[in-house]
């Protein structure tokens, strides 16, 4: 009898199959917290805010525009997070039976998840003073980190074409264990969970946790 696809010693969809394919065993496991309380359509209750007059946030532009950004942002950074989360499961799932798709939109989701957080947090920065509101922020060297990470995907494009890039380092954000890494730069999932959970507060902080 022939070994099956899911034999992890299959040149098809087991571990060196896979691996050949630059996935990597499904079987991995991933220590990435679980966001799904948080809530991600803040901007739907931003914008019937505006409607009915109940408008919670600055007033003056444009640290009002800075607000509704950062609110959209913050939706954005909880949904994508989760979305990764959720991919990697399901590619934990049906990886051994070749459904590798899953992988590559963990990693996109993660991708806009770093990128919106990184941003989100930059106008928490900007607002931070501004009116009646305190908000917080992840310690430096954790916002640090996350921009170094969001450069290394924006710019990678142009390190490889110039050939700086050494072969073997990680072109795109790949999620180990314990932490995502592009080139030499690693990001672990508890802080970036931390990041995205700290946006997430910081709207309740201004609006209130109240939904339509």
């Amino acid at each position: 009898m022939g070994r099956s696809v899911t034999d992890p010693n299959s040149q098809f969809f087991g571990v060196h199959g896979l691996a050949a394919m630059g996935a990597p065993d499904p079987s991995t496991e991933y220590q990435i917290p679980d966001l799904a309380g948080l809530f991600d359509k803040n901007i739907l209750n931003l914008a019937l805010d505006a409607l009915f007059g109940t408008w919670r946030g600055p007033k003056e532009h444009p640290h009002n525009r800075i607000w509704l950004n950062m609110v959209r942002l913050s939706d954005q950074a909880v949904r994508e997070y989760q979305a990764a989360r959720v991919a990697l499961g399901a590619y934990g799932a049906k990886g051994h039976q070749g459904h590798l798709s899953p992988y590559y939109l963990a990693i996109d989701h993660f991708e806009n998840a770093v990128s919106a957080v990184h941003r989100a947090t930059w106008d928490a920065d900007t607002l931070n003073g501004v009116g009646e509101w305190s908000l917080s922020l992840p310690s430096q060297g954790v916002r640090d980190n996350v921009a170094d990470v969001r450069n290394a995907v924006e710019h990678i494009d142009e390190r490889l074409k110039r050939g700086s890039v050494e072969p073997g380092i990680p072109i795109y954000l790949h999620p180990l264990p314990e932490f995502l890494q592009i080139d030499r730069h690693q990001l672990t999932y508890a802080d970036l969970a931390d990041c995205v959970t700290i946006a997430y507060q910081n709207l309740e902080r201004v609006r209130g946790s109240r939904s339509w």
